[in-house]
């Protein structure tokens, strides 16, 4: 009998890629999004218009559909929906449905980078940059005195992604905008400062710029602190804040940082960190990018660690995954007003 997976955010670049990896693995794929013509309604094998995840009904449709469906494992999209899911992981146990949520105390901290960033220094000696949490102009301009001499960036201490990254320097000059793809934008220390006196900057990381050394995501397949798997790869070509190419490495110094960071958050569940060179700089408390090779899947390891299932993994396939690239790429899907589907996605 082949269970049921739910994916409730189907309109992001990995949407098809873990749809069509739980389908070639007998699951039944059951998709959602607050937009009614995500790529997941067209590869799932049902779809669900979703509310969008700030709507105070937003469960109530999610939990009547497991029920409907009879969902075995749901997977939370993004930091924010994770912690909610942890925190009312009963509620799904009693719809006989295993929520992905890493455990709550590995979410609560690393929700927020100011915190983590703040409990790592001071329970661990893994590598960090140097780092301040800005809550008021006050904080920046202290913290501008503190590093100085270093490069810097900041980006929210709550956010997703790349989302409000920018280094802090010279403003970036006009023709670099209008003639180049610019990443991230430089802005000048008063930029931020007139951010604060119009009250729309939140809380903040403001920390050292690296850029020396690979930057790379590094798996935490984790159960009850305990790493039971991680794999590093490389973060390329770079388009919003989001590599399109990465290949699998082997580093044993951040495989043994991982040990730490699930031992001291004392973490179920799969996370990612990521590095640059051999510091920390965030960890996303999510499902991430991930390389499906034969027995090397973290997608159903981050189930499993739920369901106590023993997770079997080949060394065999572990060697020739260490030599693995992925390449995101853009597909065109063609559809009619009734939403069928007119150029198939394969």
């Amino acid at each position: 009998m082949s269970k049921t997976i739910f994916f409730p955010v189907t309109n992001t670049g990995g949407a098809k890629y873990k749809i069509r990896a739980f389908q070639r693995l007998g699951w039944r794929v059951i998709a959602g999004d607050a937009n009614p013509n995500a790529v997941g309604r067209f590869t799932a094998d049902a779809f669900y218009p979703l509310p969008w995840r700030d709507n105070p009904d937003y469960f109530s449709h999610i939990f009547k559909i497991i029920k409907n469906e009879k969902v075995d494992v749901y997977v939370p999209a993004g930091e924010k929906e994770a912690l909610w899911v942890s925190r009312m992981r009963d509620q799904f146990l009693d719809l006989g449905c295993t929520p992905t949520a890493a455990d709550t105390h590995t979410l609560e901290l690393t929700v927020d980078k100011c915190a983590l960033f703040e409990f790592l220094k001071k329970e661990t000696d893994i590598p960090l940059p140097r780092f301040r949490a800005i809550h008021t102009q006050e904080d920046f301009d202290q913290a501008l005195i503190d590093l100085k001499g270093i490069q810097l960036c900041m980006k929210p201490a709550s956010t997703s992604g790349s989302r409000g990254f920018v280094r802090i320097g010279d403003e970036t000059p006009p023709d670099e905008i209008f003639n180049n793809r610019i990443t991230h934008l430089t802005v000048s220390p008063n930029f931020v400062r007139r951010g604060f006196a119009r009250k729309v900057m939140p809380k903040m990381i403001l920390m050292e710029y690296l850029d020396d050394g690979d930057n790379v995501n590094a798996s935490i397949i984790a159960k009850n602190g305990l790493l039971l798997f991680s794999s590093v790869h490389t973060r390329e070509n770079m388009v919003a804040g989001l590599s399109t190419t990465g290949t699998i490495v082997k580093n044993d110094a951040i495989v043994e940082i991982n040990k730490k960071i699930a031992n001291v958050l004392h973490t179920t569940g799969f996370i990612m960190g990521q590095f640059i060179g051999n510091k920390l700089i965030e960890i996303n408390p999510r499902w991430s990018t991930s390389i499906i090779y034969r027995s090397v899947n973290e997608y159903l390891m981050g189930i499993k660690v739920w369901t106590d299932e023993k997770l079997e993994i080949d060394p065999l396939d572990v060697a020739v995954h260490a030599r693995l690239t992925y390449k995101r790429y853009y597909q065109q899907l063609v559809y009619d007003d009734q939403g069928a589907v007119i150029a198939p996605v394969s």
